[in-house]
């Protein structure tokens, strides 16, 4: 169950970052997307001058709360790459359903299935 909640979290990560192209894979290319977001704590660059970037300020605060809750959720305080890689990599999935404080959306791929 809570894999399943972790992989709803990196879909949204996808969304967020961008780094999914609509129609250049599958679920599960979203979601490495998303893990790979996740490991290198990458955060769009925003121009705060221009309004269009200001808009999106908000998707940036979401990110860096997703990940602070990820690393939480995989018990890795202060943690870099290497030990998100390793905690993704290795499944340290917990048994048990997690408490998630931020808000996630759901994911349209995820519930369509496109391959």
């Amino acid at each position: 169950m809570s894999k399943q909640e972790c992989n709803s979290v990196f879909l949204f990560i996808a969304e967020l970052t961008g780094s999914f192209e609509a129609g250049s894979g599958n679920e599960a290319d979203k979601i490495a997307c998303g893990q790979s977001g996740y490991i290198q704590n990458h955060l769009p660059q925003l121009v705060l001058s221009e309004e269009e970037d200001r808009k999106d300020l908000h998707e940036v605060i979401w990110l860096e709360r997703l990940y602070s809750e990820l690393d939480e959720y995989f018990n890795l305080p202060g943690s870099d790459g290497i030990g998100r890689f390793l905690a993704i990599d290795t499944q340290a999935y917990r048994a048990y359903s997690y408490q998630w404080s931020v808000p996630i959306e759901a994911d349209a791929s995820a519930l369509t299935k496109c391959y």
